[in-house]
């Protein structure tokens, strides 16, 4: 497993929801144990929560307000 990736993410003002870079969080695909990130020219990146993680989040299936890139990796 890669080492976690601290990315900067910030709020979006209009129509809220969040950015990494140049990509926004789509919600409606988006779960508790994957991220959705779409980049303005329509390619996606997914981040998957790590397996030993992801079963805490699935038990709860709250979906964090904020992501938190230290719980997560990046993926494809």
């Amino acid at each position: 497993m890669c080492p976690d990736k601290h990315l900067a993410l910030k709020p979006v003002r209009l129509g809220g929801g969040w950015q990494c870079g140049h990509s926004i969080l789509d919600p409606s695909w988006s779960t508790s144990t994957q991220l959705h990130w779409v980049a303005g020219d329509g390619r996606v990146t997914v981040w998957v929560r790590p397996p030993q993680k992801a079963k805490k989040a699935e038990a709860s299936e709250a979906k964090p307000e904020a992501p938190r890139s230290a719980a997560l990796r990046a993926g494809r």
